[in-house]
C-alpha cells in the first residue's frame, strides 16, 4: 500500500519529469528561432547590399536621360555584377 509520503514522492518525480520535457521543448524552439533569426539577418544583409548597389549605380549615372533607360541600365549593371 502506498503511503502519503510515497504518493508525494511519485508526484514530485512526475513534476520533475514534466519540467524536463518542457525545458527540452523550449530549447528546441529556441534553437529553431535562432536559426530563423540568422537566416533573416543574412537575408537583410543581402538586401542592404543590393540597395547600396542600386543607390551607387543611380548616383553614378549622369548620362541616362529618362526613367526607362535608367531601369534598363540598372538591371544590366546588376546582372553584370552578379
Amino acid at each position: 500500500m502506498f503511503t502519503r509520503k510515497d504518493r508525494k514522492i511519485r508526484n514530485l518525480k512526475t513534476m520533475v519529469a514534466n519540467r524536463d520535457i518542457l525545458i527540452k521543448n523550449m530549447e528546441d524552439k529556441m534553437e529553431g528561432l535562432q536559426n530563423q533569426n540568422a537566416d533573416l539577418r543574412n537575408e537583410n544583409e543581402k538586401l542592404f547590399n543590393f540597395r547600396t548597389k542600386v543607390i551607387d549605380i543611380v548616383k553614378n549615372e549622369k548620362a541616362i536621360l529618362n526613367r526607362d533607360d535608367k531601369i534598363k541600365e540598372l538591371v544590366d549593371k546588376l546582372e553584370r555584377e552578379n
